[in-house]
């Protein structure tokens, strides 16, 4: 589990620090430096190998992120210092990086040497170096295109890529295994297995809708998804279904579809990075996907999350109050700039355990007040407009 990351002179991160939890909210408005944390974890995970030899660098260019270049990554006015640092402490273990100074001969580098960095052999160990229990799902998730791609390794490290293109494989030749924690299981699935727990939480976006894929009978290389909708016929005595196409669909369940599956199949220790997870879902939706997020965090899996949404917000608020998620495995964050700096500055808003918070900041999911006290003001206005 991370526990602790320091970040200096990364994008618009002059200098900050985040103590974790298992569930990990980020938030702010756009271009706050959300996504840059998001990013070093990422830079971290890409850099694994690399972190290991002689001669080490970061990988500002690999599987996860695209950065740039040096000049693209190292905060904008770097008057103090010249180079970018990252502290995380992973499983009590603390990981220095420090790239070496920025200049004119190495601003174009794609690989950051750095100066020193030692992986200990416990914790290359831990999910956000290993397979099988790192999960990262982008913003752009794939949608609706009906038959998707297959990759052996990707199945066998459990990888779903990162727009969620190789989930529809690990749905199928996992979708009659039992989910693994009881916690999870949705009071309405007919049994605990990954495709009728994955039907019964996707119904919760789209109601009554069923979800069934398969290798395609003429190329074993691609999956086919159809999703189903079930209703009473005429006598009202048997269920009647309708099939569609995906691309009939609509995008939320498509785009969600990864990231429920990640949420139901995670272990104690697993890693999951999640973007936007409520993009394309109707607010009942997003809540309800708010509740899976806690319960899977309950059960020990770390999760960090960038979202816009208050329903995910105040999903996660419930949870606490419900006491589906203890305090304590619960961190908001909210994201910000000095009107009169470039830097991001990090403002933890801390839950209390009636899942009310103790202080609000500016622009921290007020806008729905905001707009509700200035529409009396205006339906007062108009009243006292003579007719």
């Amino acid at each position: 589990m991370i526990n602790y990351i320091h970040i200096k002179n990364f994008k618009s991160l002059k200098d900050i620090e985040i103590n974790c939890a298992n569930l990990n909210i980020l938030t702010g408005l756009n271009g706050m430096g959300k996504s840059s944390v998001i990013q070093s974890l990422l830079l971290l995970r890409q850099s694994s190998d690399t972190l290991s030899k002689k001669e080490k660098y970061l990988n500002l260019k690999g599987e996860y992120i695209d950065i740039g270049t040096y000049k693209d990554a190292i905060f904008c006015l770097f008057k103090e210092e010249n180079s970018i640092k990252f502290i995380f402490d992973v499983k009590e273990q603390k990981i220095n990086i420090e790239t070496f100074g920025y200049s004119e001969s190495n601003k174009d580098n794609t690989q950051l040497s750095i100066k020193s960095s030692v992986l200990k052999a416990d914790t290359k160990q831990e999910a956000i170096f290993s397979p099988k229990k790192f999960q990262y799902l982008k913003a752009e998730r794939i949608s609706d295109e009906g038959r998707y791609s297959t990759d052996n390794k990707k199945l066998e490290n459990k990888d779903f890529g990162k727009t969620g293109e190789y989930a529809w494989q690990y749905f199928v030749k996992n979708r009659l295994t039992p989910i693994l924690y009881e916690s999870l299981k949705h009071s309405k699935a007919t049994s605990n297995l990954i495709k009728d727990q994955m039907n019964a939480w996707l119904s919760e976006i789209s109601p009554n809708i069923m979800v069934e894929a398969d290798y395609d009978e003429n190329d074993s290389t691609k999956i086919v998804v159809e999703y189903k909708f079930r209703f009473l016929n005429e006598s009202q005595i048997e269920d009647t279904t309708i099939d569609f196409k995906p691309k009939n669909i609509g995008f939320g369940v498509s785009y969600v579809f990864s990231v429920i599956l990640a949420l139901l199949t995670a272990e104690k220790g697993d890693l999951l990075i999640i973007e936007n997870p409520e993009s394309h879902l109707h607010p009942k939706g997003q809540s309800k996907l708010a509740e899976l997020l806690c319960l899977a965090a309950q059960n020990g899996v770390q999760i960090f999350c960038e979202t816009h949404s208050e329903h995910i917000f105040n999903g996660t608020r419930l949870a606490v109050a419900k006491k589906i998620l203890d305090l304590e495995k619960a961190k908001i964050f909210f994201f910000k700039r000095n009107l009169l700096a470039p830097n991001s500055i990090v403002k933890e808003i801390i839950l209390q355990d009636d899942g009310f918070i103790q202080e609000w900041e500016d622009d921290f999911f007020q806008q729905y007040n905001l707009d509700v006290n200035q529409l009396f003001k205006e339906k007062k206005k108009n009243a006292n407009i003579p007719k």
